[in-house]
């Protein structure tokens, strides 16, 4: 059993044999829980961990279109129609 002592500032070191049994890294924030007796930290998943970095390689191909081909002009006047249509209904 690994143990650690709280420093006069409140800080506990986390064994390395623990740290490294848990992958943990430098820089991670953990959630502190308590239930009286026992105190748990949970790793916060932030975004970059949930969804990691994609690229437009990645993306190619992964939402199949087979229909006709679409022009930078028939994209603009898509935009264009949305945006009339958009402020047509805010007003009325």
């Amino acid at each position: 059993m690994a143990k650690t002592r709280m420093s006069t500032k409140g800080q506990v070191i986390i064994p390395k044999a623990i740290r490294d049994q848990i992958a943990a890294q430098p820089g991670v924030e953990y959630e502190v829980n308590t239930d009286g007796k026992v105190i748990t930290l949970v790793p916060v998943r932030t975004f970059h961990a949930r969804f990691p970095a994609t690229t437009v390689k990645d993306l190619i191909g992964c939402l199949p279109y087979s229909g006709p081909s679409v022009t930078d002009a028939d994209m603009r006047e898509g935009i264009a129609r949305a945006v009339r249509e958009s402020y047509l209904k805010s007003i009325s």
